[in-house]
């Protein structure tokens, strides 16, 4: 019995390690390699997995409080594309989904910034709440351009978060 939770333990653990993510970076756009997951059977021309993580930088051992950093993360292994389905206009769209994702971590690293050494809890909570409204404007994106179809609104969404992240520069990781 104990033999099997350890090789299940082993396996899920090589599934996770193995896993290919990056960071985001300014200098460092998607390119269609990058998506390396099995393709799904839905009615898009590409998704991207993206999200937001946070690590513990510093803790301080007599009180438990710690510093807190927030970032953005693509998951090539679950991201994917449909060859036949694709342009330059589709990229440019899954680019901007990572650079919400990179706009929402500046906001919630801007809140750890201002808040300096909290519990785990509070940190939590302050992801919860961000999170919530980064996975509406993420939906949000998706209505207005109708997955990046309307190039106009596309545009509108590229310069609007381009100068969203411009005025939180100092909270990048």
């Amino acid at each position: 019995m104990s033999r099997n939770i350890i090789t299940i333990l082993i396996l899920i653990f090589t599934i996770h390690c193995s896993s290919q993510t990056f960071n985001w970076d300014k200098e460092r756009k998607l390119k269609w390699d990058d998506f390396k997951g099995p393709v799904k059977n839905w009615d898009v021309a590409a998704v991207s997995y993206c999200g937001i993580s946070v690590k513990t930088l510093k803790t301080k051992f007599w009180n438990g409080k710690s510093k807190y950093l927030a970032y953005a993360e693509f998951d090539c292994d679950s991201s994917f594309y449909k060859p036949k389905r694709i342009n330059k206009n589709v990229l440019s769209h899954e680019q901007l989904h990572f650079d919400i994702s990179e706009l929402y971590a500046r906001k919630i690293n801007q809140v750890f910034a201002k808040k300096g050494f909290i519990q785990g809890e509070e940190a939590s909570k302050i992801y919860d709440s961000i999170n919530l409204i980064y996975s509406k404007r993420q939906s949000m994106y998706e209505k207005e351009t109708e997955f990046g179809t309307i190039i106009d609104k596309q545009e509108i969404w590229n310069q609007r978060i381009f100068q969203e992240l411009k005025e939180l520069e100092n909270f990048t990781n």
